[in-house]
């Protein structure tokens, strides 16, 4: 294999620890901001719910706020210690791929000078 296939092959892998390190902040994020979205959704929900608006207006405003609290709960529900453990493993690979392409890029040109 040639150094420079080699090294693509790295950027590649390095691209998909960089989305799953991504995807699991996300999810922690998500979890951890659960309890806030179930408030937030149901303070909307109640101003929607004591205006003066038909009761076809109030369900279609009320609809999608349910989506919100339903996807929150479901959230809320997830284990955020192992979501954190998993975070930080993802972080910590990232890491170290991205030191080990430094690593190699450094020397690669060493080699070629």
């Amino acid at each position: 294999m040639t150094s420079k296939t080699v090294l693509r092959a790295m950027e590649s892998e390095l691209k998909k620890l960089v989305k799953k390190a991504e995807t699991a902040k996300r999810k922690c994020d998500e979890t951890m901001s659960a309890a806030s979205e179930i408030i937030e959704v149901r303070k909307k929900a109640h101003e929607i719910l004591s205006g003066d608006l038909s009761a076809d207006e109030k369900l279609k405003l009320i609809e999608p706020l349910a989506k919100r609290e339903k996807r929150a709960f479901t959230n809320s529900k997830r284990n955020l210690v192992k979501l954190m453990d998993a975070q930080h493993e993802a972080e910590i690979e990232r890491d170290e791929l991205m030191r080990e392409i430094s690593s190699y890029k450094y020397r690669m040109n060493l080699s070629a000078a």
